[in-house]
């Protein structure tokens, strides 16, 4: 059931980031701010609970902002390989040219961001219900053996 929960928390977490990305992109084309205002906007909000990272980026806010996003995701727990380098690299990239390339840099890590969510997705769908059946059978033989 670990093993099953923790595919699910990946699916949830890049779909949490996908749309954090995109109402990122939004929020620079019409509100203007700041990318320090904008993400701090953007923590507030329910959807991105589980991108922990946010809420620490503001913790770190008193070096650049390319270093806060660095050092909150390196505090971010659990997260795949996959979308550890690839908040890294978007860490580095945002905050480093006009609005028109860090929306179009925006555009590209959400189309790596969605291969992502796509293996994620179909590894929960194939080989969550595989947990999840290993583990009730497991319990069975378990509870046979006990009696």
């Amino acid at each position: 059931m670990a093993a099953s929960a923790s595919l699910k928390r990946q699916v949830t977490y890049c779909n949490a980031l996908r749309l954090f990305l995109e109402e990122l992109g939004v929020l620079m084309r019409w509100n203007g701010d700041t990318l320090p205002v904008l993400i701090e906007i953007l923590a507030e909000r329910q959807t991105y609970a589980p991108l922990s990272f946010l809420k620490r980026i503001r913790l770190e806010m008193h070096t650049s902002f390319s270093e806060a996003w660095r050092a909150a995701v390196e505090k971010e727990q659990k997260l795949p390989e996959g979308l550890y380098s690839l908040l890294l690299s978007m860490g580095e990239s945002l905050g480093t040219s006009d609005l028109e390339g860090q929306l179009s840099t925006l555009g590209q890590y959400l189309a790596q961001l969605e291969q992502i969510y796509q293996a994620a997705w179909a590894a929960y769908r194939t080989k969550g219900k595989l947990f999840r059946s290993m583990g009730l059978l497991g319990g069975m033989s378990a509870a046979l053996l006990l009696c």
